[in-house]
């Protein structure tokens, strides 16, 4: 199994360009928006440098506080602030033309967020899906329909982030799972129907993250097990029972992130301690799933007995006698 250490996270950054010029609009949240008709590439760097400053990884990102790991967001937080020609924010774009999205997937920097977007032009997201970086967020879109996932799912970026969506349904998360990336990052979702789940346990990437979940049942559990990736992100998730327990201890990839799990009782640590994986949690959750943990390895050594077609190795005293 491939390691699975966040590996698209990088420490990078931004540069100044020309300030961008145009006439300017309110969108729907109250902020300025501008209109960029007449934008060049380094224009909406420009702009983009601007927003950037006053500008948060939680922004960026369209993340929840809390919602993912701390070290994370310390790497690329400082990687923002100190420099900044890696990162492309645009979040006053309500609206992406098919022109404009061709202009902005050649940016060859590695963070590409459009947190404004609600609405786009027939083809650009096919145009958008060219840029080669390594994140994509739109953190706008709160629902899609399956052409748009399809669309999406076709994006070469190495994660896809749409921290946005508030529903998603079974035929929608079917086509966001063919996306040959390397991580999707549905953080917003509350809720999620175990069907959606298990189509999107179908992503062949190395990471599922769905930290805004605050509940998993074990059926849901059952399907996102299936994930053949390496780890799979369940930080809002609060408490868990035996039976879902036993159904997330039978993933098998590297890592299970849990670190919204406040408490465990002693039925259901036992049975996440045979995760055979790394599992990062609260600190009390994790003490309890170490103790089991202990438990179950002191009881397997307890009952232990050698095959009789085994040989014992010689002792050092045999070794330094010959």
């Amino acid at each position: 199994m491939r390691s699975t250490q966040l590996r698209w996270i990088f420490l990078l950054g931004l540069g100044s360009m020309p300030v961008v010029s145009g006439c300017a609009a309110k969108n729907v949240s109250g902020s300025t928006e501008v209109n960029y008709k007449r934008s060049s590439l380094s224009d909406l760097v420009s702009e983009s440098d601007k927003d950037l400053a006053t500008a948060t990884i939680y922004d960026f990102f369209a993340l929840k506080e809390g919602s993912v790991n701390l070290d994370w967001i310390m790497n690329l937080e400082y990687a923002l602030k100190k420099e900044t020609f890696e990162f492309l924010y645009l979040p006053k774009m309500t609206h992406l033309r098919v022109d404009i999205a061709a202009k902005i997937a050649t940016f060859e920097g590695r963070y590409l967020s459009l947190n404004g977007v609600q609405s786009f032009d027939a083809g650009a997201l096919e145009e958008l899906g060219n840029f080669e970086g390594s994140d994509l967020s739109l953190g706008a879109l709160n629902t899609i329909d399956v052409p748009t996932a399809d669309a999406l799912a076709n994006c070469s970026a190495y994660v896809l982030s749409l921290n946005g969506l508030g529903e998603l349904d079974a035929s929608s998360a079917m086509s966001l799972a063919t996306f040959q990336g390397g991580g999707l990052a549905l953080n917003g979702l509350r809720n999620l129907s175990s069907d959606a789940i298990g189509k999107l346990s179908a992503f062949r990437g190395d990471s599922l993250s769905l930290n805004g979940l605050e509940s998993l049942d074990a059926v849901a559990a059952t399907a996102l097990a299936a994930f053949k990736g390496g780890e799979i992100s369940l930080n809002g998730v609060a408490s868990i029972d035996t039976e879902t327990a036993t159904a997330l201890a039978a993933f098998q990839g590297d890592s299970l992130s849990l670190n919204g799990l406040r408490d465990i009782d002693e039925e259901a640590a036992r049975a996440l301690a045979n995760y055979g994986g790394y599992i990062a949690t609260s600190n009390n959750a994790m003490e309890r799933i170490a103790k089991e943990f202990l438990q179950k390895n002191q009881e397997k050594q307890a009952g232990f007995t050698a095959p009789e077609n085994v040989s014992t190795p010689p002792s050092d005293a045999k070794k330094s006698d010959s």
